[in-house]
């Protein structure tokens, strides 16, 4: 691999990191955007929710941050971002271009829309560094999620460059649903909710917690989660 390619896939780590980040941002934002008409006590609790969530992201930013850089650094020379930034009509930064600029979808190569999908999800905890973060397609990304990928499909993604709990999670838990939807059986819909087994055995071998719940109540707990360990992947 040329000095140019190395320098280019550098490039692309800073810039994937930066839209990762926007979009967790922009979430949040978008969240505490939904203020329509609420009682002031209703808006009271939901601005407090937003706020428990600031140290996730500001936590997610900081580690994000210092792993890309850690692949990045060559002599002291952090890449410029290649992206081009602007303001929305509300003041809001975007990217220019979000769509085309992305990666193509890991399984088809559709590059019109793609989204980020999470490895872990983020209804226990998945987090939004790129370790736990796959490039798929709309339709894609649904049948990841629903665990209705074929065969086919579920060969074609790479686990390169995830994190070791993502890899995990990938293959004790999702797997185990996608080999029940090839054999026949429909998949269960949410696995949280119907306490899928094999979901609950990963979360006592990995979690040190004997349940989901138990799980969720100590990711949310506030010196947790600034310990950094509340966020998976």
């Amino acid at each position: 691999m040329s000095s140019k390619e190395i320098i280019k896939l550098k490039q692309e780590e800073i810039d994937r990191s930066l839209l990762i980040l926007t979009d967790t941002i922009r979430r949040l934002n978008g969240y505490i955007n939904t203020y329509s008409g609420e009682t002031a006590t209703d808006f009271f609790y939901k601005m407090a929710e937003a706020r428990g969530q600031i140290d996730v992201v500001a936590n997610e930013a900081r580690i994000l941050f210092q792993e890309c850089l850690e692949r990045c650094l060559v002599d002291k020379q952090i890449p410029e971002p290649s992206i081009k930034w602007e303001k929305d009509e509300y003041g809001n930064i975007v990217k220019l271009g979000t769509y085309k600029n992305r990666p193509p979808c890991e399984i088809c190569g559709e590059h019109r829309k793609v989204e980020f999908c999470h490895i872990i999800p983020r209804q226990i905890g998945g987090s939004n560094r790129e370790t736990n973060i796959m490039y798929l397609c709309s339709t894609h990304h649904s049948c990841f999620d629903k665990g209705v990928l074929s065969k086919q499909e579920w060969d074609a993604i790479s686990w390169k460059g995830r994190s070791d709990l993502a890899k995990s999670y990938a293959f004790d838990v999702l797997l185990k649903r996608q080999k029940e939807y090839w054999n026949g059986t429909h998949p269960v819909a949410d696995m949280v909710y119907h306490s899928f087994l094999p979901l609950q055995e990963w979360i006592k071998n990995n979690l040190n917690c004997e349940s989901i719940n138990d799980w969720n109540k100590k990711r949310r707990n506030t010196k947790f989660i600034r310990s950094g360990k509340s966020t998976l992947g």
